[in-house]
């Protein structure tokens, strides 16, 4: 079948990215077809991308949005559609987009919710958009990070950068990600640790989508070992051997 069978919705740019890749990896011996939809990336090509065909599409609810109305998508015939990271989605403010989108399905589908947490605000979405839903509770009984590690570290906040070099001298980390509230913010903790000679880098919304993009992909390689970024790269982003999670704010 050439029409979109499946959509999966994610809160950001780098994660509709990773399901795309993780399904055109599964799916790839099969024939099926998978396009990323997301801002910051060429209205253009997705288009020609669409046009050329596409089982499934992953991507942000404002482009899939901008698409559903410009009719240069369609999504009558799908069976399945994922949220991803619903909690994170919610907290965004993109849950007017996704009750529009739904407008643009058929009823008859199957639809599924991931989430890290259960507020009430996601309880509320379950029970709106699912009829009669199953409730799948992973690691509901263990706690699954009891194998990690927790330190705070308190300082003047004149010295943050500092102590936070510090640590990561002391600990000499494999690999990091160091959380900021505020671009700005992850623009100075980025500069004072590149200025200490570290392999850093930085991540923001304001940064360009291909500049995200390559900062990504150093980062999973290792050319930069440690990641300053806000909270766009918070959740379900997938970092083998990542050692060390600093809050920095």
């Amino acid at each position: 079948l050439e029409s979109v069978q499946a959509v999966a919705l994610a809160p950001t740019r780098e994660l509709a990215i990773q399901v795309a890749e993780g399904l055109a990896q599964i799916g790839g011996g099969r024939g099926l077809r998978v396009e990323s939809i997301y801002g910051g990336d060429s209205m253009e090509r997705q288009i020609e991308s669409l046009r050329a065909g596409a089982h499934f599409v992953a991507g942000t609810p404002g482009r899939v949005l901008d698409h559903l109305r410009r009719k240069t998508l369609k999504l009558d015939q799908v069976k399945v559609l994922v949220l991803d990271e619903a909690d994170r989605m919610l907290d965004m403010g993109f849950a007017v987009e996704m009750g529009q989108i739904m407008e643009y399905m058929p009823t008859p589908r199957q639809t599924l919710l991931f989430s890290a947490t259960v507020p009430l605000g996601i309880r509320g979405l379950i029970y709106h958009y699912l009829t009669e839903p199953e409730w799948v509770l992973l690691s509901e009984d263990q706690v699954y990070v009891k194998e990690v590690v927790h330190l705070y570290c308190l300082t003047p906040r004149l010295h943050k950068e500092a102590v936070l070099y510090k640590l990561i001298e002391y600990e000499n980390p494999a690999s990091s990600m160091i959380f900021c509230n505020t671009k700005e913010e992850v623009r100075q903790v980025y500069t004072f640790l590149a200025g200490k000679g570290l392999p850093a880098a930085m991540l923001s919304s304001d940064l360009a989508q291909r500049k995200r993009e390559q900062v990504m992909g150093r980062f999973r390689e290792g050319e930069v070992r440690h990641l300053v970024t806000t909270d766009v790269a918070s959740r379900g982003i997938d970092i083998e051997d990542l050692s060390h999670v600093f809050i920095f704010s």
